[in-house]
């Protein structure tokens, strides 16, 4: 069964790039968050270890 486009009108070039650079945005954003998520659990991570080196 064929896919019928149910879209009530299609997206010019301008608002496809528009739409584009958001998503790129939030992929960004999302990205950070990530990152700085991933920092902190290796800050935790690395004076859990400092602490059992001194034990």
């Amino acid at each position: 069964m064929a896919t019928e486009n149910t879209n009530i009108r299609s997206y010019d070039d301008e608002e496809k790039e528009e739409l584009l650079l958001l998503h790129s945005a939030e992929l960004l954003e999302n990205i950070s968050q990530s990152k700085e998520k991933y920092r902190k659990k290796l800050i935790e991570l690395d004076i859990q270890l400092q602490k059992d080196e001194e034990i």
